[in-house]
């Protein structure tokens, strides 16, 4: 198995993606801490962990909360006394960012406060920023590990409609904004990583 006795943690991990991961990380022998802002969600997935064989715990946690990161770590290692790997998943749309058709709401730029800009910083950006911080000291005491975040294509996505002339839901700007910021920030942190032993991608 591939992360046999590994131990990670899993933002986002009550859905989607993040469910997908904690499943197929514990089938490659790993221990995984599920964590998700819903704590039913969380749940869900731990058991479906546990149900196929696995070993997983559920945290709840808004990762756009320092401190919650911070414990979510030390439940972490306190239950499976270590950290191998931080999956920094969790991630949301603006107001508008969802198509109406996929049942969205529309709105329009000018619509959109400040809090919807806030909420989409605080869990993309900075959600991502306080997970690899909490991560590396456990990594260090471990002697190491790896920082993985999730980006979005959508990073890319102002670029393209330019290019091509396609027209996005103007609040898309807000996503694509943040998954743009979010990936130069990995970036900019990646050289002062290796003295710590830990690595980092997206």
């Amino acid at each position: 198995m591939k992360l046999q006795d590994k131990v990670a943690v899993i933002t986002g991990g009550g859905s989607g993606l993040g469910r997908q991961g904690a499943q197929l990380f514990a089938s490659e022998g790993a221990k995984v801490a599920v964590v998700d802002i819903d704590g039913d969600r969380a749940e869900q997935t731990a058991k479906l962990v546990e149900q196929q064989g696995g070993t997983a715990i559920a945290i709840t946690a808004d990762v756009s909360d320092e401190a919650a990161v911070y414990r979510s770590v030390e439940a972490t290692v306190d239950q499976f006394g270590k950290l191998d790997i931080m999956w920094a998943n969790a991630g949301v749309v603006s107001r508008g960012g969802v198509p109406s058709v996929a049942g969205g709401e529309h709105v329009e730029f000018q619509d959109l406060t400040d809090a919807d800009w806030q909420h989409v910083l605080g869990v993309n950006l900075s959600g991502v920023v306080y997970s690899c911080k909490a991560a590396v000291p456990a990594m260090r005491a471990n002697g190491g590990g790896t920082i993985l975040a999730t980006s979005s294509a959508a990073s890319f996505a102002i670029t393209a409609s330019r290019c091509t002339r396609r027209r996005k839901p103007a609040s898309t700007a807000w996503f694509a904004a943040s998954a743009w910021i979010s990936d130069g920030t990995g970036f900019a942190s990646t050289p002062s990583l290796p003295p710590t032993g830990c690595r980092r991608t997206s």
